[in-house]
């Protein structure tokens, strides 16, 4: 989920060329976009068990907030209060089901 950023720069690389467009960074381009996408789906299928945590690992991981932030976001956007803590376990609890979600050639378990 981390490297969603990464993926969508890479993605709007092409579009900020502007120029021709070789084989290669099409199929760079189209990899990124893939990787992007995937992550949003597992977003949305962690969203059908556990709203909260995926809007947690939404603003965590895909939009790179703080924790501070992220609960100024739930509070304020979806008016959902939760104390840190409960943030961290709820945190906690999406990133177990993503990883059951990703194939386990792409997942790396950091402590």
């Amino acid at each position: 989920l981390k490297q969603y950023h990464d993926w969508q720069l890479i993605a709007h690389r092409v579009h900020i060329t502007g120029g021709p467009v070789n084989q290669r960074q099409e199929q760079t381009h189209q990899r990124a976009v893939y990787e992007c996408n995937e992550r949003l789906k597992v977003i949305d299928t962690i969203k059908q068990d556990n709203v909260t945590s995926a809007r947690i690992l939404f603003y965590r991981f895909l939009m790179g907030y703080q924790v501070e932030r992220t609960l100024d976001e739930l509070s304020s956007q979806h008016n959902t209060h939760i104390k840190e803590r409960e943030l961290y376990r709820q945190q906690r609890q999406g990133l177990l089901r993503a990883y059951e979600l990703i194939p386990q050639q792409q997942t790396k378990l950091i402590k």
